[in-house]
């Protein structure tokens, strides 16, 4: 019987973790990224830059800290690093276990851009005497799945950090195909719009 605990055990950790890989995209040197080529047909580079600037922007707040390291139209090109917290519980009782940094790169020609997350790090933070969260120096890739002693909240970090990514992917594409609506076709729009009894 006790052996068949064990073996049930063992059995969905690694059910769980191999869930929780296949949600985080390893690359072909074992790192984790998020990489794409995406058509945006009939978009030039400079309303694309403009976009995913405009999303960069967007995505600094109160969790987030974005710093953008190179915003050049010419080349059609944004890098940043970001980083966001995670916690280890949630409502009343929120306690912040790590932040997450990253680093973005978004490239852009006409009628095509492309993004490439990649860089994850967990940067571990613990409560001090004065009962302060700081952050502890301590850091840990999140391509790594084993976590001896909080198997169970690595699991949850990673694929909360899975999820937030792909969110704000989602919310990029959406982002980048935005065409901006010229003052002349608003003037427009309002002229047509009649009150009729």
């Amino acid at each position: 019987m006790i052996k068949y605990c064990i073996f049930s055990i063992t059995l969905l950790t690694s059910i769980s973790s191999i869930g929780i890989a296949q949600v985080l995209p390893i690359d072909t040197t074992g790192k984790v990224t998020y990489y794409e080529i995406v058509e945006a047909p009939a978009l030039k580079k400079e309303l694309l830059y403009e976009n995913a600037l405009t999303w960069v922007e967007a995505l600094k707040g109160i969790e987030d800290k974005v710093v953008i390291e190179t915003a050049d139209i010419l080349a059609g090109k944004i890098v940043a690093k970001n980083e966001f917290p995670l916690f280890s519980q949630t409502g009343v009782l929120k306690k912040l276990s790590g932040k997450v940094s990253y680093q973005m790169t978004i490239e852009m020609k006409d009628n095509l851009y492309r993004y490439k997350f990649t860089d994850f790090v967990f940067h571990y933070y613990k409560q001090d005497r004065t009962y302060k969260i700081v952050a502890t120096g301590k850091t840990k890739k999140l391509e790594d799945p084993k976590a001896a002693g909080w198997q169970k909240l690595w699991n949850k970090h990673r694929a909360q950090t899975a999820a937030k990514i792909q969110t704000d992917l989602t919310e990029l594409k959406i982002q980048m195909v935005t065409v901006p609506v010229s003052p002349a076709k608003e003037a427009e729009k309002k002229k047509e719009i009649k009150w009729d009894n």
